[in-house]
């Protein structure tokens, strides 16, 4: 038999695109449970041990000084570069780009943000701080990872794919990861018994730039959750990824996610 070379139908007024990855990370992000800061010299204890001894290097978002009655840390609450010696013990650095001894380092709300390991001659060294206990941010979601979809790059038919994962740890209070897309929640997930969670969906165009279907790829049990938006993709548009804890000694962290883009017009 002959093989016959297959050439999928084009749609009118369209073309043929191919999907590429958009941003994509494994630099581990956590959102901290309650620490001790030794000194002023930013060497830390967590209160619960985290998943993995992160020697190469985590971002670990801290509330600042004064939030929620903490009363060591940081001066200004947000992400910090860190590596740590055990699950508990771990050492923040200050940071040459972007000025983290007097701001803060980074600020999801309003800036995109991929993690990644700071070159070395962006460690400004070590992190001043004020010692003393920290409590950490309880009940609100707090902003750890913040990628734009550029105007225009799904096109009105395009889709964008999202695949991420997660760990918590095995205590009985709710812990949860969300995917916001132009602000909209399109995804929740909890880990409150403790366990590896993820996100994987896809979010697409519906004939319109600001008209979207988001459905769940997979799911543990239940049906999977749709969602619909009316995000303007003809302008840039935040997916944003959050983490909420109901107790202070707990945390959530994100071990690695991957946005695809399929363009269709």
């Amino acid at each position: 038999m002959t093989a016959v070379a297959f050439s999928p139908p084009i749609q009118p007024n369209s073309t043929v695109s191919m999907p590429y990855v958009l941003a994509q990370s494994a630099v581990p992000v956590v959102l901290a449970p309650n620490a001790t800061w030794n000194n002023s010299s930013g060497s830390f204890t967590l209160g619960t041990s985290l998943p993995s001894t992160y020697s190469d290097g985590v971002w670990i978002y801290f509330a600042g000084v004064g939030i929620n009655s903490s009363g060591g840390g940081p001066v200004s609450s947000g992400l910090y570069w860190c590596v740590m010696l055990n699950a508990t013990d771990g050492q923040a650095y200050a940071l040459q780009a972007i000025n983290i001894a007097t701001s803060v380092p980074v600020t999801l709300a309003t800036s995109a943000f991929t993690p990644y390991v700071p070159l070395v001659n962006q460690i400004a060294g070590l992190l001043p701080v004020t010692a003393g206990s920290h409590v950490q941010t309880t009940g609100a979601d707090i902003s750890l990872i913040n990628i734009t979809i550029p105007a225009g790059f799904m096109g009105k038919n395009g889709a964008f794919r999202q695949e991420t994962s997660a760990s918590t740890p095995t205590t009985a209070g709710s812990k949860n990861i969300k995917s916001k897309f132009g602000g909209t929640t399109i995804f929740t997930t909890s880990g409150s018994a403790g366990s590896n969670i993820n996100i994987s969906g896809i979010t697409t165009n519906r004939g319109l730039a600001s008209s979207q279907i988001t459905e769940e790829l997979r799911g543990l049990a239940g049906p999977l959750s749709v969602a619909l938006t009316t995000v303007n993709t003809a302008s840039d548009a935040s997916l944003l990824y959050t983490a909420q804890i109901a107790t202070a000694t707990d945390y959530v962290a994100f071990n690695s996610f991957s946005i695809e883009i399929l363009p269709f017009a």
